[in-house]
């Protein structure tokens, strides 16, 4: 009987997220009314960044939203958490923003023998190589 590799795979999501008035929102974001305050009721949560965790042979991390210097934090204690020596993949494929301090972390990370970045953007390689020149 053949194997069912997708019965192997573990998944996990970590959300960071930040208050905003709700007329920030996205159209597919509904903001729910809240009896404690006009304030309250106006916001709603929308998530900065979602680290989503696959696991088949080789931990996968997928980045989605913006990575900046506070939550790069959270990347950085998930793949220390990853058991010592074995290689970790961080998928960049949904990465909207990141800033420096992120994009400092990303490169000190590929340039370990653990961890690897794929579906990098081209506006994340470019400037890895003008900081990794400074």
């Amino acid at each position: 009987m053949p194997s069912n590799r997708s019965c192997r795979t573990v998944v996990s999501a970590f959300v960071i997220g930040e208050t905003l008035p709700a007329k920030h929102l996205p159209m597919h974001v509904k903001s729910r009314s809240h009896s404690i305050g006009p304030v309250v009721a106006s916001r709603a949560i929308v998530p900065l960044l979602k680290i989503q965790r696959t696991m088949d042979q080789t931990a996968v991390f997928t980045v989605s939203g913006r990575l900046d210097g506070e939550n790069v934090r959270e990347l950085c204690q998930l793949i220390d958490a990853e058991r010592p020596g074995a290689p970790v993949v961080v998928d960049l494929t949904d990465l909207v923003l990141a800033d420096r301090d992120a994009i400092r972390y990303l490169r000190d990370c590929e340039t370990g023998d653990r961890v690897v970045l794929r579906n990098c953007p081209e506006y994340v390689r470019v400037w890895m190589t003008k900081e990794e020149n400074r």
